[in-house]
């Protein structure tokens, strides 16, 4: 028999969740919020805690890439449950979605959200490889080639609280950045671009913790 997981509520009773009952509480929500097609947020009895974090546009902090211009409040109800959750579990409870515009117009510094909700009624919390949270990418090169400063490599953690939603916003105006002859330049790349946005842990892909979608590069 496998071993039996068991996380404490962040109620004041005594009971506590099983490894069994949090799968079974994901289930329950996943068909929940099928019915009709009806929103999360305005169905669910226990609202999620939205949170909103935003990565600056290249023209306006160029030696500032990874810094998040926190919009609320950064202290995530965790404690020691959080770290209880098992790992694969962790993942398994959150859900990433993208928010992106179908067209981005060469020059123009368009907004992307990226939202990742915990489906789960307990904190979770993920180990990072580095102090950054989470990136994103433009038919695989990262950051469309910014020049970004490279995050300190002593790890970090990323924690979601009950039912909580975070949501990243990053920047993008339809150029990468290339090298050439010593020099950089930034050139508009028209056409079907593939925008992936991530959680910046450890095999990403294999985790499931990204989404994409295609966006087409115009000139105005």
């Amino acid at each position: 028999m496998g071993q039996r997981h068991v996380i404490p509520r962040t109620t004041s009773d005594d009971t506590a969740y099983t490894s069994h009952d949090l799968v079974r509480m994901m289930s329950d929500d996943i068909a929940y919020t099928s019915r009709e097609g009806t929103p999360i947020e305005s169905t669910k009895p226990s609202p999620c805690v939205d949170r909103t974090e935003t990565m600056s546009p290249r023209d306006e902090r160029r030696d500032a890439r990874t810094e998040l211009d926190r919009t609320t409040d950064d202290e995530t109800r965790v404690g020691f449950l959080g770290s209880l959750v098992p790992t694969g579990l962790a993942y398994r409870a959150l859900t990433c979605s993208l928010e992106a515009p179908d067209r981005i117009v060469v020059g123009r510094q368009t907004p992307f959200r990226f939202h990742v909700r915990n489906r789960l009624p307990t904190s979770v919390v993920l180990d990072l490889p580095t102090s950054r949270p989470w990136g994103w990418t433009i038919d695989d090169l990262p950051e469309a080639g910014v020049g970004r400063f490279d995050p300190p490599e002593a790890s970090s953690q990323l924690a979601f609280g009950p039912r909580e939603r975070r949501t990243f916003t990053g920047h993008w105006d339809g150029q990468v950045r290339e090298r050439a002859n010593g020099r950089d330049r930034w050139s508009p790349v028209p056409g079907d671009r593939e925008l992936i946005v991530y959680l910046a842990v450890n095999d990403w892909r294999e985790r499931g913790v990204y989404t994409a979608q295609t966006v087409r590069i115009e000139h105005a």
